[in-house]
């Protein structure tokens, strides 16, 4: 690649990473026009377009980047997520497990493969996958509120909403947490304090 397309490929990932897929997608084609094997640009492109809604393309740009590298944990794992996108839980759990294969301790591949457990109606999996996630990363937001989800599936309650009381501590604006909290404490027949929770989500 050239140095132009070398910036160009940085600002693609410069705008993604600050929240803006559909402008990085554009520049991840525009390279691909001129190096259409281009790994990362072949990823990224799926991944953006994962985020912009379209699950399938996604699958489908990030199987030709692995057609050309098959050792990226990060494109497998993120391939799951499209699945998942696509209420495919059980070829995402595949690909988790295929993304783990090669870095066993990738905590967003831990956690997405609970996220497909969960999907496939396997709470105690689910949780086990988040709690391993959470020790390689213990301010794992999204883990943690998939943990506290998991653990009222198993009537563990106050478990639960000690989970979300930590989501909330890290992030009080985070809708889910509230909206989790509030289950937990419907099911603790804490009444007036769930509807407070479930207003606050609101």
């Amino acid at each position: 690649m050239d140095l132009s397309e070398e910036m160009k490929f940085k600002r693609a990932v410069a705008l993604h990473s600050q929240g803006e897929p559909a402008q990085a997608a554009l520049l991840y084609a525009e390279i691909l026009r001129t190096y259409p094997g281009h790994p990362d640009a072949l990823h990224l492109l799926g991944v953006s377009q994962t985020q912009l809604g379209d699950a399938q393309a996604g699958v489908d740009w990030i199987a030709r980047s692995l057609a050309v590298d098959p050792h990226q944990p990060v494109a497998i794992a993120n391939q799951g997520n499209a699945l998942l996108a696509l209420n495919k839980p059980a070829e995402a759990l595949a690909a988790y497990d295929s993304a783990l294969d090669l870095w066993p301790d990738y905590p967003l591949a831990i956690y997405g493969r609970g996220n497909a457990l969960s999907a496939l109606g396997r709470p105690a999996q689910a949780l086990s996958s988040f709690d391993r996630a959470l020790v390689l990363t213990p301010n794992f937001l999204e883990a943690i509120n998939g943990r506290g989800r998991e653990l009222c599936k198993l009537k563990r309650y106050a478990e639960s909403l000690a989970a979300y009381d930590r989501a909330i501590e890290l992030s009080p604006q985070r809708p889910q947490a509230h909206l989790g909290r509030g289950s937990a404490l419907l099911a603790l027949k804490v009444y007036g304090e769930a509807t407070r929770s479930i207003d606050r989500a609101l």
